[in-house]
């Protein structure tokens, strides 16, 4: 075996036209295999793309959901008559602010929307009941929240 050669012999200089023919082949193969290489690439960004487009979708939906539910504040909407009492509002930013930061927090937001509709709905309907609710529950809570407000309000 020649040193210098490092096919083994494969190719014998004497041939020059199937030393061309296996480099021609080579080239015919490298050209089909980027071919399929940019075909694969280009399905793997549309899926990419779809991907992303869905992770997006799914964000939207996300925030449309909470934008839908934290607009109400159901039992002190009932209990005030009204969704503009200040102390609602209160209430609100403690949900927002605090409840909504963390996983438990946002447990109890949904338990809470989930159950507490059929419940304000018996307050509404009950002017007594609204009294007694606004004035043993919703107000101290809200007297509670506002007065911790400097613990959880950034300075």
């Amino acid at each position: 075996m020649d040193p210098g050669d490092p096919l083994g012999g494969a190719f014998v200089t004497h041939r020059p036209s199937e030393l061309a023919k296996a480099v021609a082949c080579v080239q015919e193969e490298a050209v089909e295999l980027a071919d399929v290489l940019a075909v694969g690439q280009d399905a793997l960004y549309e899926v990419a793309l779809e991907v992303a487009k869905n992770r997006e979708a799914e964000e939207q939906e996300e925030e449309a959901m909470w934008d839908f539910l934290l607009g109400d504040c159901f039992i002190a909407t009932a209990a005030y008559g009204t969704g503009t009492a200040a102390e609602i509002d209160v209430l609100r930013t403690f949900r927002d602010e605090v409840l909504r930061q963390s996983p438990a927090g946002r447990d109890y937001i949904g338990f809470y929307y989930s159950a507490s509709p059929p419940v304000a709905a018996f307050i509404a309907r009950h002017e007594g009941v609204r009294t007694l609710v606004r004035e043993c529950v919703v107000d101290p809570i809200v007297h509670l929240v506002s007065w911790v407000e400097p613990l959880w309000q950034p300075a």
